[in-house]
This record gives C-alpha cells, structure tokens and sequence, in this order.
C-alpha cells in the first residue's frame, strides 16, 4: 500500500541530515489505512517506535486513535519443555 503522507524531510527545508517530518493530519490518514506499527513505519519512513510512540501522545492529547491488535506470540511449548527436559 502506497500512502501519500505529503511529508517533507529536513534536508529538503534546512539542508541538514534527512529526518521524515510528518503533519499530524497525514499521520492520522496513515495510521488508520495501515494494520500495525510495522506497516505505518514502512510508509512514513519512521521507525516502529517513532510511530509507536506519536500514536501514544496524540492519545494523551486526546486524539481518539484505535489501538493495533497485537500479533499473537506464538509458544513452541514441546520445544521449551524439551529444553527443561535436556537440563535436568
């Protein structure tokens, strides 16, 4: 998915080293088209924890942003019981 975020980078305005700068109206539009953090990132040219972390001020402040489903972890348990196994 392509998003058109109309972000500009640092470079671009102050010729200093390239730094993603994002409206909060484009990061919105991005945040609810995209499934996860990940995906928002990828688009935005943030990190995951850039994102993460503008997603959770913009609630403090009262922005009413769903929150991502969180991917399921999945257990190997017969692997980590196998381990306990071999320790004993």
């Amino acid at each position: 998915m392509s998003i058109e975020c109309g972000c500009d980078t640092a470079s671009e305005t102050t010729g200093t080293s390239a730094k993603t700068r994002v409206p909060n109206e484009k990061f919105v539009q991005a945040y609810m088209l995209c499934d996860s953090y990940s995906e928002l990132a990828e688009e935005l040219g943030l990190s995951d924890a850039s994102v993460a972390s503008r997603a959770n001020k913009l609630r403090k402040l009262g922005v009413n942003l769903p929150k991502y489903a969180k991917a399921a972890k999945a257990i190997d348990v017969d692997a980590l019981n196998a381990l306990i196994v071999n320790q004993q």
